[in-house]
């Protein structure tokens, strides 16, 4: 009985140990890199788009959810998004256009605004007066569309 359970758990042990190798011999870096990019612009589109509907009047305006909303869009620009974006991961089931990889210095720097720039918001968002909140969207919002104008499809 007991050599029964020691070879079962041996037998388990190499099971488990065969499936994590060939996942991770199946584990494509380029793709993780676009979903992990993808993922974090997905969750500041998530918080931007009602916030955006707050600031345009087509949605009732709300202070606190704004400020969480900015807050969680701040965080997540914060990390190292710039990471998502290796080499050769233009196309492939993105909207990156080339142009990234050709003038990175450009679009680092342009990241890093919207970096700043969403920071401030949030910073600002915290106060609650509603014509900064706006003015201060509206620069966030810039910092986006221009990054998408020379580098997204």
């Amino acid at each position: 009985m007991k050599s029964t359970k020691i070879w079962l758990t041996v037998a388990c042990a190499a099971a488990f140990s065969s499936a994590v190798l060939a996942h991770a011999q199946e584990a494509d870096p380029k793709k993780e890199a676009i979903e992990y990019r993808q993922s974090a612009m997905k969750i500041i589109g998530w918080n931007f788009k009602p916030m955006g509907a707050m600031v345009k009047g087509e949605k009732p305006f709300d202070a606190k959810e704004l400020a969480r909303r900015a807050k969680d869009i701040a965080a997540v620009s914060s990390i190292d998004i710039l990471a998502g974006f290796p080499e050769d991961t233009d196309g492939k089931g993105s909207k990156a256009k080339p142009e990234i990889w050709m003038k990175w210095d450009d679009f680092k720097s342009k990241m890093g605004d919207m970096e700043r720039e969403m920071a401030k918001l949030a910073e600002v968002s915290k106060g609650g007066d509603q014509g900064a909140i706006k003015k201060q969207f509206g620069d966030t919002a810039k910092t986006c569309k221009s990054c998408h104008d020379d580098f997204k499809e």
